[in-house]
C-alpha cells in the first residue's frame, strides 16, 4: 500500500473504500513495547530487538528493514546511556523532528489528496508562536525540551516548537487500533496500541453528526470507508466525518465542537430526532454488556454468560445514535455474537445463523472482509455451527 492518499474523484457506494494509506511515521505506546511489533503492530512472543539500541522490537526481518528508513535517525539516541522510553507523543515528535532534518525530501515530498490538491508535510506545519497563549501546552513543550537536553539531542528549538504545535493542533494524528487474529482477551479487542501521523489537510473533512464516512485502521493501514452513498454532483465528493463522539445530546456535542471551532448544522442537530433519547440509560446498558464481553475467554467466568442474549434494545439505541452503519455498532454486534454463540444456553445453530446473516453485512460495510474483526467474527460463527 502506498503512503500517497490520492483517490479517484467519483461517487461512492456504502462499503466502498474512499481512500487508504499508511502513516508517514508512527510509534507504539510504551506499555506495548516488547509485546507488539514496533512496525506492523502484530502481537508476538518471539520479537527480536534492534541489536544496536535494544529499544525497538520486530516480529520479522522485513518489519525491521521497513522501519529502518526512519529508525536509523533515532537509533543512536536510543542507544544513549541516559535514554528511557518516553510517552508515545514524545517519541513521535522525536521521530518527526529527526526525519524532517535528516531524511531527504521527508517534509517536502508532495502528496496528492483525494481533493486533487498536492501538499507536503511542510505545507501543514503550524508556527509555534500560537502556543504562547496556552500555558499548559507550553509547559509540556518545555518538559520535552528538558528531556531532549537530557538525551544530548542537538535540536533547533524553534523548529521543534513548530513541529510540536503541528502535532498538537494540526489534526494529523490518528490512533492505531489492534484487533487480534485470534481471540486473546477483551482488553486487546480494538485497543489503541499506537499513534500515526497521516498527511491530511485539517479542512479536507467537514464534521457532521450524521457522517457519510468513517476511519478504520487495519493493522498499520488507515482506511476511510463510505457508510452512506456519496454522490458526486460537484467536482469533488463531499466527505463528512464525525470529529467528536456522538453518544451525547445536542448540547454536549455543541460543547465538544466548540473546542475544535466547529458549529454543526446537520439534520440531526437542526431537527433533533434524538431529543427524547436517554443517553444515560444507553451508557448504562452498554456498560452492563461490557461486563459480559470482558469475561469472554475466561473459563472461570463462563457461567456469567450462560443466560446471555443479544439485546435488540442496545442496537436500537446505537442505530438512533450512530445511524445504520458505524464501527461502534459492528464491534458491539461481534462481541455480542461471540458471547452468545460461545457461552449462552440459548444459543443454537439456527439462531447463530440468523444473527450471522444480520451482522455480516454491517461488518462488511464498516470494516471489510479483509479486516481482522471480520475474520474473527466469521471464525466464531464457523465454530458455532
Amino acid at each position: 500500500m502506498n503512503r500517497n492518499i490520492s483517490v479517484p474523484i467519483k461517487p461512492y457506494k456504502v462499503g466502498d473504500i474512499v481512500f487508504s494509506c499508511l502513516p508517514l511515521i508512527h510509534c507504539i505506546k510504551r506499555e506495548f513495547k516488547g509485546i507488539h511489533c514496533d512496525y506492523c503492530l502484530e502481537r508476538s512472543e518471539s520479537l527480536k530487538k534492534c541489536t544496536k539500541c535494544c529499544q525497538m522490537y520486530y516480529c520479522e526481518k522485513d518489519c525491521q528493514q521497513k522501519d529502518w528508513e526512519y529508525h536509523k535517525y533515532e537509533c543512536k539516541v536510543f542507544s544513549g546511556d541516559h535514554f528511557h522510553v518516553g510517552a508515545v507523543f514524545e517519541r513521535l515528535l522525536l521521530r518527526l523532528y529527526l526525519c524532517s532534518k535528516l531524511h531527504v525530501n521527508f517534509a517536502t515530498k508532495k502528496y496528492k489528496t483525494y481533493y486533487g490538491e498536492e501538499i507536503s508535510l511542510n505545507d501543514l506545519q503550524i508556527e509555534g508562536k500560537s502556543i504562547f497563549n496556552d500555558q499548559q501546552k507550553y509547559d509540556v513543550f518545555c518538559q520535552i525540551c528538558a528531556t531532549f537536553n537530557g538525551f544530548d539531542i542537538p535540536y533547533d528549538r524553534k523548529q521543534l516548537l513548530n513541529w510540536y504545535v503541528t502535532l498538537k493542533e494540526g489534526r494529523l494524528l490518528y490512533n492505531l487500533k489492534y484487533y487480534p487474529k485470534r481471540w486473546v482477551n477483551y482488553s486487546l479487542f480494538g485497543c489503541v496500541v499506537g499513534c500515526g501521523l497521516f498527511l491530511q489537510k485539517p479542512y479536507d473533512m467537514s464534521h457532521s453528526c450524521t457522517p457519510n464516512t468513517q476511519i478504520v485502521t487495519n493493522g498499520l493501514a488507515f482506511e476511510m470507508r463510505a457508510i452512506k452513498d456519496i454522490n458526486c454532483k460537484m467536482s469533488t465528493p463531499v466527505i463528512k466525518m464525525a470529529l467528536i463522539e456522538l453518544d451525547q445530546n445536542k448540547e454536549q456535542r455543541a460543547q465538544m465542537l466548540k473546542t475544535i471551532s466547529f458549529k454543526c448544522k446537520c439534520d440531526k442537530c437542526d431537527q433533533q430526532p434524538d431529543k427524547d433519547l436517554d443517553y444515560t440509560e444507553y451508557k448504562e446498558l452498554l456498560k452492563s454488556h461490557k461486563l459480559h464481553w470482558s469475561s469472554i475467554g475466561k473459563p472461570q467466568l463462563d457461567a456469567t454468560n450462560s443466560e446471555y442474549i443479544i439485546d435488540e434494545n442496545l442496537f436500537l439505541y446505537m442505530r438512533a445514535i450512530y445511524g445504520e452503519y458505524d464501527t461502534h455498532i459492528s464491534e458491539a454486534l461481534v462481541l455480542s455474537f461471540i458471547c452468545f454463540a460461545s457461552y449462552s444456553n440459548h444459543s443454537s445453530k439456527s439462531l447463530n445463523k440468523l444473527w450471522y446473516e444480520k451482522i455480516e453485512p454491517i461488518v462488511q460495510v464498516t470494516h471489510g472482509s479483509d479486516h481482522p474483526l471480520y475474520k474473527l467474527f466469521v471464525e466464531f460463527y464457523s465454530e458455532s455451527i
